[in-house]
């Protein structure tokens, strides 16, 4: 976990805000691939088009393929256990936490975390975390919530923010 010092010296990160999936649309053409079967090739085609439209942050679906051996997935379970007495609801919060302070601090605001609402991740070396949550845009205990996006990597025991944004109005 990144300490407030680290967070402040890279409030000026180049990379920090930028989204990989921008600029990406889905075109059915670019899948070649050969499937054993039409369920399938309707759910990976399903799973493409969510996982870039979205930029990793869909909602778990009955649409989506059973399992997948690569991409981003849907973090199931946030009740369990990811480090002894962390639950994955609260290391997904820390998470997004640091990058909800990365974000207070580059726009000059004062954005509270409430909850996390779901999560997808990208395992590897540098796993990388798709986390939807709640927050309050005031210190007003009746101001409404307004659901957050945040996306961090993780390596090597380290949180490294990338994005924070509110959730883009569904079109």
């Amino acid at each position: 976990m990144k300490k407030k010092k680290d967070i402040v010296e890279s409030i000026n990160d180049p990379d920090w805000d930028k989204d990989s999936f921008d600029g990406l649309e889905y075109h059915p053409s670019d899948d070649d691939s050969e499937y054993i079967d039409e369920d399938l090739e309707k759910r990976t085609r399903f799973y493409h088009r969510t996982v870039i439209e979205t930029k990793g942050f869909f909602e778990p679906s009955d649409d989506l393929p059973l399992c997948l051996w690569a991409g981003i997935s849907v973090v199931w379970d946030l009740e369990q256990e990811v480090h002894e007495g962390v639950t994955c609801r609260q290391f997904l919060a820390d998470m997004a936490s640091l990058c909800l302070e990365k974000y207070n601090k580059r726009k000059g605001l004062n954005v509270k975390f409430e909850h996390i609402l779901r999560a997808n991740f990208y395992p590897g070396g540098f796993t990388k975390y798709y986390i939807t949550f709640a927050a309050r845009e005031s210190d007003s205990f009746d101001a409404p919530l307004v659901e957050y996006q945040a996306k961090a990597g993780r390596s090597a025991g380290k949180t490294y923010p990338i994005l924070c944004r509110p959730s883009p109005t569904p079109k």
